[in-house]
């Protein structure tokens, strides 16, 4: 069982955006979604869960800009020769999320590699687009051992199984 840590020093190197993306990553998915749902991006206060229109303060409020759906995920970077270089916590929207489920139904998004790709068509940020592509490289998932990577060990252990620790054994664990 791996158990993830963070890399001291990284800061926001630790998450990648899906607006980061220069022309396309290739990786893979380590595990399960660690975050997703609609949140409030509030000038001075960064990001907030929104708790649904009906109950939602930010929503009502018409200075506040609309909830946006957002998920992360741990993903390894892999590169051309199918090695690992890096691992993120992957950020991204409704697009790549619905993309990656609907994929996932027909390949397990965890055990092969998945390039996604960002196009820029313009000046605006409607002129955007991404798409999840399929590949057929297997996951290297033995080459994360060597790598730093970025989960606290709670997270870490919650999202690896628990099968090799115990509960009081995980909360005891320093994030």
């Amino acid at each position: 069982m791996v158990i993830f840590v963070p890399v001291k020093g990284r800061g926001g190197n630790n998450f990648m955006k899906q607006s980061e993306i220069d022309k396309s990553i290739v990786g893979f998915f380590l595990g399960e979604v660690v975050h997703s749902g609609y949140v409030h991006y509030v000038k001075d206060e960064g990001m907030i869960l929104c708790t649904g229109k009906a109950d939602c303060v930010l929503c009502k409020t018409p200075s506040v800009a609309a909830a946006r759906f957002q998920f992360k995920a741990p993903f390894a970077l892999v590169n051309d020769e199918g090695g690992v270089t890096d691992t993120v916590i992957f950020q991204g929207g409704k697009v790549i999320y619905d993309a990656l489920v609907s994929l996932n139904e027909e390949m397990d998004v965890t055990a092969f590699c998945v390039k996604i790709k960002r196009t820029i068509t313009g000046g605006r940020a409607m002129d955007v687009s991404y798409a999840v592509i399929p590949t057929t490289i297997k996951a290297p998932r033995e080459a994360i051992q060597d790598i730093p990577t970025v989960l606290p060990y709670k997270t870490a252990a919650l999202l690896q199984g628990t099968q090799n620790l115990a509960e009081e054994e995980i909360l005891s664990l320093e994030d």
